[in-house]
C-alpha cells in the first residue's frame, strides 16, 4: 500500500495458517483512523494469497533486448519497437518501464509477448537518449533483473514560426488578439505590429491596438536554443470606419455541395442562419466532401466561422478535423485562404487578409476526429463588407 506523504511502498504480509484447511470465498481491506484527513489517497498495488513453501525462483534479465525499430515525429516526439529472447523459466509477463531524467520509472506497459510497441514518448528536456527497460515477472508478481536499451534522439529542432488573429478588419481604436501557432518548441516570441500599439512585443498570444485608418504587416519570430524562425504576413490587418458594417455574407445565398445525406440535409442547411431543429448539411461517400456559396456578388471577405456537429447539440468525436477554404471571383479559379488541421473546437473562426471575391467553398479533408468519413457542418457563415 501507498499513501500519499511517502515516496515508496508499504507491504503488509498476514499469516493465514489459523485458516489452514478452511474455503476462502472473499478478501477485503478497512481502512480506518481516528484522525481526519483531507485529500486522502489510497493506493493498492498488489493484492494476493501465496503459498510459501511453492519454489518460485526470481527470474534472470532477459537477453538479446533491442530496438527493431524507432520513429520521431518533429523532433520531440518518438515511439520505439522492442523485441527480446523470452525466458525459459516460467514468466507472467514482461513489464516495460521508461527511465526518465531523474531517475524515476514510467510504466510503458506490460505483454506476454516477447515484442512490445511504446508509442508516442515525449522527449523531455533536450535529452539525447532515452533509456527503456524491460523487466520479467514471476508467479508471485516478482520483478526479476532488468535489461535496458536506449534509443537517440534526432538533434533537437528549431522552432516553425505560426501565427493567426482573432480578426483582421478592426476600426480605429479596436484590438487584436494575435495567438501563437508555432511548433511547441517555441521557447521565445518576438512580434513586431505595423502602426500597431505596443508596436513589438514579447508576449506569446499578444493583444496589439490600431488607432489608424489603413492596411498593416505583422511579423513574428519564434526562437530557442537551436535557432529561429521568422513568419510576416503582409497586409493582414485593415483599420476601417466601416468594419462596422460587416456581416454574414452567406446567409440565405445560393449553396451547392458535392453530397446530402438525404432531402432534409442539404447544403443550403448550412447557410440559413440555424443550428437547431437539426439544420444542418451532411455529406456522405468519398472524400473530400465540399460546400459552394455564391455571395451573389462579389464582397470583400474578412473571416469565416464555421459551427461543426457539436454546436448541433452532436457529439464532439463528429466535429471537423482538416479542412481547407478557398475564394474565387469568378467560380472556375480558386485561391487557398484558410488551411486548418486537427481541429477539435464546436465552432471555428479563420481571420484572413482582407481579399475580394464572389464564391466561397469549403473542403472537408477529415469530417470527424475519428474514422467516420461523414461531413456534418451546421452553419459556415462567411462575414464581410
Amino acid at each position: 500500500m501507498k499513501d500519499k506523504a511517502s515516496s515508496g511502498w508499504t507491504t503488509e504480509t498476514l499469516n493465514l495458517t489459523p485458516y489452514k484447511g478452511k474455503r476462502i470465498v472473499a478478501v477485503s481491506l478497512y481502512f480506518d483512523t481516528k484522525d481526519t484527513i483531507k485529500n486522502y489517497n489510497i493506493q493498492v498495488g498488489q493484492l494476493s494469497i501465496q503459498n510459501t513453501n511453492d519454489s518460485i525462483k526470481p527470474l534472470p534479465a532477459v537477453r538479446e533486448l533491442k530496438v527493431t525499430q524507432s520513429d520521431f515525429r518533429n523532433g520531440i516526439y518518438g515511439d520505439a519497437r522492442l523485441q527480446w529472447k523470452q525466458l525459459d523459466q516460467q514468466v507472467k509477463q514482461y513489464e516495460i518501464y521508461r527511465v526518465l531524467p531523474d531517475g524515476r520509472e514510467v510504466l510503458m506497459g506490460a505483454t506476454t509477448n516477447h515484442v512490445f510497441y511504446v508509442p508516442e514518448m515525449r522527449r523531455i528536456d533536450k535529452q539525447t537518449v532515452t533509456e527503456l527497460k524491460v523487466v520479467a515477472i514471476n508467479a508471485r508478481y516478482e520483478q526479476g533483473q532488468s535489461s535496458s536499451v536506449k534509443i537517440s534522439w534526432p538533434a533537437y529542432p528549431k522552432p516553425i514560426a505560426g501565427f493567426k488573429s482573432d480578426r483582421t478588419l478592426v476600426a480605429p481604436g479596436e484590438s487584436v488578439n494575435f495567438i501563437d501557432l508555432s511548433t511547441e518548441v517555441t521557447e521565445g516570441w518576438s512580434w513586431n505590429f505595423e502602426s500597431g500599439s505596443p508596436a513589438v512585443s514579447t508576449s506569446k498570444n499578444p493583444f496589439v491596438t490600431f488607432n489608424q485608418e489603413g492596411v498593416y504587416s505583422v511579423t513574428l519570430t519564434a526562437t530557442n536554443s537551436s535557432g529561429q524562425d521568422t513568419i510576416t504576413k503582409q497586409a493582414l490587418i485593415t483599420v476601417s470606419k466601416e468594419a462596422g458594417a460587416v456581416k454574414n455574407l452567406a446567409l440565405g445565398k445560393i449553396a451547392t455541395a458535392d453530397h446530402a445525406c438525404g432531402e432534409k440535409e442539404g447544403a443550403t442547411n448550412a447557410v440559413d442562419g440555424k443550428v437547431t431543429d437539426n439544420s444542418k448539411w451532411c455529406a456522405l461517400g468519398n472524400l473530400p466532401h465540399w460546400l459552394q456559396v455564391d455571395l451573389g456578388a462579389e464582397h470583400q471577405i474578412s473571416t469565416f466561422i464555421i459551427k461543426h456537429a457539436q454546436s448541433g447539440g452532436e457529439w464532439s468525436g463528429f466535429n471537423t478535423s482538416d479542412y481547407t477554404i478557398q475564394v474565387s471571383i469568378d467560380g472556375t479559379n480558386w485561391t487557398d485562404v484558410v488551411n486548418v488541421q486537427g481541429n477539435s473546437a464546436a465552432e471555428s473562426t479563420d481571420a484572413i487578409a482582407l481579399v475580394k471575391a464572389r464564391y466561397v467553398k469549403l473542403i472537408i479533408l477529415k469530417p470527424t476526429q475519428g474514422a467516420d468519413t461523414a461531413a456534418r457542418i451546421y452553419e459556415f457563415e462567411v462575414h464581410g463588407l
